[in-house]
């Protein structure tokens, strides 16, 4: 397909209150006219879950572009409460897609979680997810892709968010480190997030190029989660710290993980002509 005329597009983000949501409206505010959407304290207030109000919402915005990245994320609040999870993730998805225009284009911000506990690198082909959360991702994506013009993105992403009611792992890792207590970190589930930043600027490159199709956003070779923390520390200051090195496998506390997350971003690089850094790289730009 032909690349947008980007001159005065508009772009609704929905859950524009959230850690991605809020920075992508801060990054493109100056390139497009931006409509955030979300429950509550967004420039619209709206619940993507109620159908007539999502609908009248959007008609009333006629957006060009949407990034879709409202959603439950909590993995174990949505193994436990299934109904509400299926409501947001999947039924406020289809509520969002029922109301657009065939021509719009649809970024949706997918998950690592769609995929099954087999070994990485993870490519887009093969899915099967071990817990409900990952199963609403899925099913949202087959949603999106009735699209003519979709983009289903499967990553993880990482950095420090400034709104105390959406802290990150990494604000947790802080939080810990500075108050001298123990972090718990699983040396046996591994992932390949990328910073932010790095995430953005894809998707303003998905946008600018005008490609279609499902992609995994990852950075290089990735490492175990208990790694990323302590890297992550690191590169905050931090070298000498207390930790209790954990086994995901035998935390019978929370729902099942795929233990390796690990994604193959080839598909991606190649469709865009670039390539990512390793997760080490990415942790260490993360203030540039």
């Amino acid at each position: 397909m032909k690349p947008f005329n980007l001159n005065h597009k508009k772009i609704l983000i929905t859950g524009s209150t959230g850690f991605l949501g809020s920075n992508l409206s801060k990054y493109f505010k100056k390139k497009y006219n931006i409509f955030g959407i979300a429950r509550k304290n967004a420039d619209i207030n709206c619940d993507i879950a109620d159908s007539k109000l999502i609908k009248k919402t959007i008609s009333e915005i006629d957006p060009d572009i949407i990034i879709h990245t409202a959603g439950l994320k909590d993995v174990d609040y949505c193994e436990k409460n299934k109904l509400q999870a299926q409501k947001v993730n999947i039924q406020g998805t289809k509520n969002i897609i029922n109301s657009l225009k065939t021509n719009v284009k649809v970024i949706f911000i997918s998950s690592i979680a769609v995929y099954p506990n087999t070994s990485g690198l993870h490519k887009e082909e093969l899915t099967g997810p071990v817990n409900y959360y990952g199963y609403t991702k899925l099913e949202a994506e087959k949603i999106v892709r009735k699209m003519k013009n979709f983009v289903n993105l499967r990553t993880v992403f990482f950095g420090l968010s400034n709104n105390q009611n959406h802290q990150t792992f990494c604000n947790k890792i802080l939080d810990y480190l500075s108050n001298r207590k123990q972090l718990r970190l699983y040396n046996d589930e591994f992932f390949s997030p990328v910073h932010i930043k790095t995430l953005i600027l894809i998707i303003d490159s998905v946008i600018e190029k005008n490609i279609i199709g499902t992609y995994n956003i990852a950075s290089r070779n990735g490492m175990s989660k208990k790694d990323f923390a302590i890297e992550f520390a690191r590169s905050c200051g931090y070298y000498d710290f207390n930790y209790l090195t954990m086994s995901s496998a035998k935390d019978y506390s929370r729902v099942n993980r795929a233990m390796d997350s690990r994604l193959s971003p080839k598909k991606i690089e190649k469709k865009l002509n670039f390539r990512f850094l390793t997760l080490r790289e990415e942790i260490n730009k993360k203030d540039e």
